[in-house]
């Protein structure tokens, strides 16, 4: 039975997390400019728990040129969180954003001088 609670547990955590991230990362879409807004609408976004490519399992998040969409890691994220003392929804926004300029053609130095 202890198993059933933490998978519970697990489950409960996870679905915390998804609906943080989905609030965090609407409440930012719904404040962009229109032009931007509009582009962010036309990307789409998924959450994942973890990347399904061990080599980047460190991977916060990533997006795809072939279908036009955002994935973020929640899992890594939250794990991160808890590494270095950074608020969860904060580091969603954060790692969106950063996927998002790479939609819109930044390369990684850009994101530097804007801290993403």
């Amino acid at each position: 039975m202890e198993s059933d609670s933490i998978y519970q547990s697990s489950q409960d955590e996870w679905r915390r997390d998804v609906l943080l991230a989905k609030g965090a990362v609407e409440d930012t879409i719904s404040k962009m400019p229109t032009p931007l807004r509009v582009e962010a609408c036309c990307v789409g976004y998924q959450f994942w728990k973890i990347r399904d490519d061990p080599r980047g399992s460190d991977c916060l998040g990533d997006y795809c040129r072939s279908v036009p969409q955002i994935r973020l890691f929640l899992s890594t994220i939250r794990e991160q969180c808890s590494q270095n003392g950074d608020e969860f929804s904060k580091l969603v926004v954060t790692t969106y954003l950063h996927e998002l300029g790479h939609h819109l053609g930044m390369e990684e130095s850009h994101f530097e001088n804007w801290g993403l």
